[in-house]
């Protein structure tokens, strides 16, 4: 009977452990992307930056993340984590 109960306590324990549709909860996982991944990941010239013509979104969210307005998105203008829509 007790062993029963710390098997049902284990998983009842492991199941509270993950965030909502069993996926572990955000923070510190390696889905969870920096300014600097996304650069990396777009920079094909590897000149530390993305132009223009290395993004693959459309021009309009270039423009809103290139908040100094040089042309370019550094890893402190890149956005951060997945991207929205569920894509990773």
């Amino acid at each position: 009977m007790i062993k029963r109960l710390g098997i049902l306590l284990l998983l009842v324990a492991s199941v509270g452990c993950k965030g909502p549709g069993g996926r572990p909860p955000r923070g510190g996982g390696k889905n969870d992307a920096s300014g600097a991944d996304f650069v990396k990941r777009l920079d094909k010239d590897g000149d530390g930056k993305v132009s223009k013509g290395e993004f693959d979104g459309p021009a309009k969210i270039f423009a809103e993340l290139d908040r100094n307005g040089d042309g370019f998105l550094a890893a402190d203008e890149a956005p951060s984590g997945p991207p929205p829509g569920g894509r990773r």
